[in-house]
């Protein structure tokens, strides 16, 4: 369904009514006169942000830095707080202060704001809003601009976060520059060319406009712009971005990465990258990485494609490595994308798998469906062994997930080491499973036998059934046949911090999904001011590799608010036994979930309120909590994507803790628990 940036629907097109709410203001605010068209020159001091001593809000951009406008251009932030276990009034804020080039502009309250996105379609977004103004009578072009944002919590004894610069560029034209792309009658007949053009030229912020449908080769290089190299197609044309003729491996263990400038901007529909024949985007500006807007991503061949016999998350944990921005685009097919992302906001992710959304900074209005990689974890028997031999004893072992095959028999022994990189399996004598096979059957005078049933994935994921690609210990074959299979061990996370060092400053808000196999929420490392609110998913319960799957928190948390969330079929597990430690200001409340367990002893610092659960018991040091239903009676329709409330939600209402829900609607005085009321 479309919706107000969410994509199940939203209603309320505004933030109007209620305290301190402001209704369609957008103010604006203009660099003062001091500005001279160098990003800084308008501040005699710039804003800082205070060393963290104590617990800050959330506030992450919305929008992307970098762009070019000529008039006026609306940016927003998310920024959000407890307040004393709250984030009713205001997300918890009392104000967010916009700071452009020494002009600065309070906002009071967030609201929802619309536009139109790369294809058309009007999108909503709750956030705190100002609109940049070019300062009257400025004349330069690509003027760079620095915006800094203060959000300001309305507990006292919180410290304000200020996020920036950011760049933005007042500018008397648009784009300095304009050319196309075609097979025939276009300036240019590859996209290389273009943007080779356009750097030369020296140009800012160039238009690359594709004005033939065809396979365009993916660019290796691109060039300079102060603002974005915008890469779109003329309407009702298809530009499918492909791999080049002779993939660079680097020799990174026959990992397909391809470089691309970190100032691109791929946008609209038209706009389809198809990563069938490589595994990695890997953006090598030292400071920028790329936009897609609008576009389809994908890999043409689908996820269940083998890369050199493996999966292509077993090479690399990224689809498109660093910091980049999806804005209202197409993901599918693909693994760990839009891992890392500054910005992901109102994407489609389908029929991917592994993780998704892993130590992104900002998740806002994204759905998710079709995830499920368990094709991968399947046992697929690929061969088996034997020894007949004279021998009184004879073993085979796996040594480990990348080491070797061994075989003994009686006090004889022989080693082939699975091979790893691009030459291995381009020679393909230790790669593949026949390459197993051939190895034991070079032993046939001495009585081994193995027979090939399926060469289809790398040897290094042989193992015994269920063991989802794990090395084997010795194991008996004589005169007994051992089946080996193939397979690998898929954990996948909708939201996941890893577990390096600590994650500050992340918004995961508004998002939802369905026939999911994966961990929801998954905060397995230290993290502090981080929201998740309104976010509801439904998983998979048609097998033990996902319904007996957790969202977890684990270690260090400072001020992190999971609430108003809806797990409909998965249970949460707090995991004090892996150093869970949650100070004051963490909150865990008004969530409709399957069930809540602590792993050891709850933590009195958790305010643990207001929560509903299919099963199990009432926390200790809980409030509020109420149990009952089941998936099926609960909500409308969850398998489906339909989470609005049903049965004991409805009659075991609370106090809501954030004024609007994942639908854009406005929470009364008593709301279901969960993510929708």
């Amino acid at each position: 369904m479309a919706g107000l940036g969410f994509g199940f629907g939203a209603r309320s097109s505004n933030g109007g009514g209620g305290k301190g709410r402001q209704k369609n203001a957008t103010p604006l605010v203009a660099p003062v006169a001091a500005w001279n068209g160098t990003a800084g020159s308008g501040f005699s001091s710039a804003p800082e942000d205070p060393a963290r001593t104590t617990a800050k809000p959330a506030c992450r951009l919305l929008v992307v830095p970098w762009q070019v406008f000529t008039d006026e251009l609306t940016v927003g932030v998310f920024a959000a707080a407890s307040n004393g276990g709250t984030l009713l009034d205001n997300l918890g804020l009392e104000k967010v202060i916009f700071h452009f080039e020494g002009a600065s502009v309070d906002v009071l309250a967030p609201t929802y704001h619309s536009f139109i996105d790369a294809n058309g379609s009007t999108v909503k977004h709750l956030g705190w809003w100002a609109t940049l103004k070019r300062p009257a009578g400025h004349v330069g072009d690509f003027d760079e601009a620095n915006l800094y944002v203060e959000a300001v919590p309305s507990d006292a004894a919180m410290q304000r976060r200020v996020v920036g610069p950011y760049v933005f560029l007042p500018s008397a034209t648009l784009h300095d520059g304009s050319v196309t792309v075609a097979p025939s009658g276009a300036d240019f007949t590859t996209l290389q060319g273009a943007l080779d053009a356009t750097n030369s030229a020296g140009y800012k912020n160039p238009r690359i406009t594709f004005t033939g449908d065809g396979n365009y080769q993916i660019v290796l290089a691109g060039g300079a712009a102060a603002g974005w190299n915008t890469i779109d197609a003329a309407p009702g044309v298809t530009a499918t971005i492909v791999g080049p003729d002779n993939p660079d491996f680097e020799g990174l263990s026959g990992k397909g990465r391809q470089r691309i400038n970190g100032t691109l901007k791929f946008t609209g529909s038209g706009i389809v990258i198809d990563m069938a024949e490589y595994i990695e985007l890997y953006p090598n500006h030292p400071t920028r990485y790329p936009w897609f807007d609008g576009c389809r991503i994908t890999d043409s061949k689908g996820f269940t494609a083998s890369w050199r016999g493996r999966h292509k998350a077993n090479f690399v944990g990224w689809a498109i490595k660093g910091e980049s921005y999806f804005t209202e685009c197409e993901i599918d097919n693909l693994f760990n994308c839009p891992d890392d992302a500054v910005l992901a906001r109102g994407i489609h992710v389908r029929d991917c798998y592994n993780d998704v959304f892993n130590d992104a900074l900002c998740v806002v209005g994204c759905r998710v469906e079709d995830h499920d990689g368990r094709f991968w974890n399947d046992n697929r028997l690929a061969m088996t062994v034997t020894y007949t031999g004279p021998e009184a004893t004879a073993y085979i072992q796996r040594t480990s997930s990348v080491g070797g095959i061994r075989i003994n028999w009686g006090a004889n022994s022989a080693d082939l080491t699975i091979g790893t990189t691009e030459a291995d399996y381009a020679a393909n004598t230790n790669y593949s499973v026949r390459n197993v096979v051939d190895f034991i059957n070079s032993y046939s005078a001495d009585g081994w036998s193995a027979t090939l049933i399926d060469d289809t994935h790398w040897a290094a994921s042989l193992c015994k059934f269920n063991k989802k690609g794990a090395g084997f210990s010795a194991t008996n074959v004589k005169d007994a046949t051992l089946s080996l299979y193939t397979a690998f061990d898929i954990h996948a996370d909708i939201y996941q911090r890893g577990n390096s060092g600590t994650l500050e400053n992340v918004v995961v808000y508004g998002n939802y999904g369905h026939d999911i196999v994966a961990q929801d929420l998954f905060f397995a490392g230290a993290m502090r001011d981080t929201i998740a609110i309104n976010n509801a998913f439904h998983n998979k319960t048609d097998a033990s590799t996902s319904i007996d799957l957790a969202s977890q928190l684990n270690s260090a948390h400072s001020h992190v608010v999971v609430a108003h969330n809806t797990l409909a079929s998965q249970r949460f597990v707090l995991r004090n036994d892996l150093n869970y430690d949650p100070d004051a200001y963490c909150l865990f409340a008004n969530n409709s979930i399957k069930s809540f367990t602590w792993s050891a002893t709850a933590d009195a610092d958790l305010e643990v309120a207001d929560n509903h659960f299919i099963s199990g018991s009432v926390p200790a040091g809980s409030v509020g909590t109420t149990i009952g239903g089941s998936t099926d009676t609960l909500y409308t329709d969850a398998a489906n994507g339909n989470f609005t409330p049903a049965g004991d939600l409805l009659t075991n209402s609370a106090g809501p803790l954030a004024y609007y829900d994942f639908a854009g609607e406005t929470r009364k005085g008593q709301a279901a628990k969960g993510a929708l009321d």
